[in-house]
């Protein structure tokens, strides 16, 4: 038995088949294979999409649709040692959230999408001025 199963997970990783349909499918991820409108998150009440530039020294915007305020969202700004600098909450009257960095250090930072306080998604961004 233990025989056959190192036998499969060979054969698996060379990428054989044996003919049920299994195989594995490996490709090179490049830069230029990702979409620019990248979404951050998306459901079927609300999509974010991620925050740009990615190396900011004035602003950070995304762009957003929200159709239900029932739901408590929120971006969530913080440093590298995960203290919190500011909190936004996002409503459905607006499409676009921009956020003021005129006043923080130049440094890595984090963004967190918040969903009714679970954390659905982190992204680094970069201040340099």
């Amino acid at each position: 038995m233990v025989r056959l199963l190192l036998c499969f997970l060979f054969l698996w990783n060379v990428g054989f088949s044996f003919g049920v349909g299994l195989y594995r499918e490996e490709r090179m991820l490049r830069v230029d294979d990702v979409a620019e409108d990248e979404k951050l998150y998306s459901s079927n009440f609300f999509s974010i999409s991620v925050g740009y530039p990615s190396v900011a020294s004035n602003f950070l915007s995304f762009d957003y649709s929200l159709t239900d305020d029932t739901k408590n969202i929120k971006i969530v700004i913080s440093n590298v040692l995960g203290s919190e600098i500011t909190s936004i909450k996002l409503f459905s009257s607006q499409t676009k959230l921009r956020i003021n960095l005129e006043q923080m250090a130049d440094g890595i930072y984090f963004y967190t999408l918040y969903i009714d306080g679970l954390a659905c998604a982190t992204r680094k961004f970069l201040v340099r001025k």
